[in-house]
């Protein structure tokens, strides 16, 4: 752990014959030359977080390409806002990737492509207001992904389409307005839904149709008025809805006799 050092040596001189398994070198005022082709194969976790200017134009995928062994890549808040279109798929192998709190506004279409075994892919915070429907086409073992705290006012119908081993998605603090009927539709095995923090003012009883597996599930901060009990419904295992902060003034009498339900938050509305 080399983390919030005032200037670092360059690490590909300093790393060249290590075996290192971990290297975190956040808020150290690395930058994009320092990091330029590190060799070290054997690295398996880099966290490169907190270096404003470490890819000043945009990341750069062959600066990693012989870490062959990178399995999970945090670069949190260096105000990233661009990625090549080659430069994530250069690093195959990643599972865990955190690009979480930079100045991304938009991605390419093809950026994940050839990360099919990545697991847990991390975009919260950034700017992003749309995505390419077919942008997770590729990534059919994500199991969390984060796209919270963004500008996204719609998504596609089939955005999440290939994603059926998706179990935690995180929408919430966006500017979504409608849900479509099949946009989880394929997202079987999700548990965690969260979209607090949107505009949505309604959600038909088709949307969570096929989620049958979601634990918690959370509305909060939305301007829903009604919500029908079908909804929730079919989810068997649900244990939190949370609700708060809505418009809703009334709620049918089967949500307080759904067995599994622990938590129902129905606070700051109008009831």
């Amino acid at each position: 752990d080399l983390s919030n050092n005032i200037k670092l040596p360059s690490p590909s001189e300093l790393f060249q014959d290590l075996s290192l398994r971990t290297l975190v070198l956040s808020s150290s005022n690395l930058v994009f030359p320092d990091i330029y082709a590190l060799n070290m194969p054997n690295l398996a976790f880099l966290d490169l977080s907190n270096n404003i200017d470490v890819f000043e134009s945009g990341f750069m995928g062959n600066s990693l390409s012989k870490c062959v062994d990178l399995i999970h890549l945090k670069m949190v808040g260096i105000k990233l806002s661009a990625i090549e279109a080659s430069s994530i798929r250069l690093i195959k192998q990643i599972r865990i990737l955190n690009l979480s709190g930079n100045l991304l506004e938009k991605l390419d279409q093809d950026v994940f492509n050839g990360n099919s075994q990545l697991l847990d892919l991390d975009l919260s915070s950034n700017k992003i207001d749309r995505l390419p429907p077919v942008l997770f086409r590729k990534t059919v073992e994500l199991v969390v992904l984060n796209l919270s705290n963004n500008k996204l006012s719609m998504v596609q119908p089939i955005l999440f389409a290939n994603l059926t081993k998706l179990q935690v998605l995180d929408l919430s603090n966006n500017r979504l307005e409608v849900l479509s009927d099949t946009l989880f539709a394929k997202n079987v095995q999700l548990t965690t839904l969260k979209l607090n923090g949107n505009k949505i003012k309604s959600v038909r009883p088709l949307t969570f149709s096929q989620n049958t597996k979601i634990i918690t599930l959370d509305l909060s901060n939305n301007l829903l008025k009604t919500i029908e009990f079908e909804v929730v419904e079919n989810m068997k295992p649900l244990t939190m809805l949370n609700l708060n902060n809505n418009l809703l003034t009334d709620l049918a009498k089967s949500f307080f006799s759904k067995e599994s339900l622990y938590v129902l938050n129905l606070s700051c509305n109008q009831i």
